[in-house]
């Protein structure tokens, strides 16, 4: 089984992330999509696992500043809302691709 990991890694302009994939797999994420899928302490109870963050209070309109590599294994993402706690690891983004073959 080959390890899944980014080939490629581009902001597009404010308002999406394209990873290609070394299985040249593409998967393009609207960043108030990721927004909505933080797994940090602020957005999903620690404890219980239950989300906190209210998806459809996620501002539609909502841009990203900067992504950050978080050594080999993560991207931290500053939010035009001023989030920027949360850590998106390789595997949670391609296991988060929302493009129809994923689905």
């Amino acid at each position: 089984m080959t390890l899944l990991l980014p080939k490629e890694i581009r902001k597009i302009g404010t308002t999406d992330l394209k990873i290609t994939w070394n299985d040249l797999h593409q998967s393009l994420y609207p960043f108030p999509y990721l927004r909505q899928n933080c797994r940090c302490a602020f957005c999903i109870d620690e404890r219980s696992g239950k989300q906190i963050l209210i998806k459809d209070n996620v501002n539609p309109n909502l841009e990203a500043f900067k992504v950050t590599p978080v050594g080999q294994y993560a991207l931290r993402i500053d939010f035009s809302d001023g989030h920027n706690t949360g850590l998106y690891t390789l595997q949670h983004l391609r296991q988060l691709c929302p493009c129809k073959e994923c689905s």
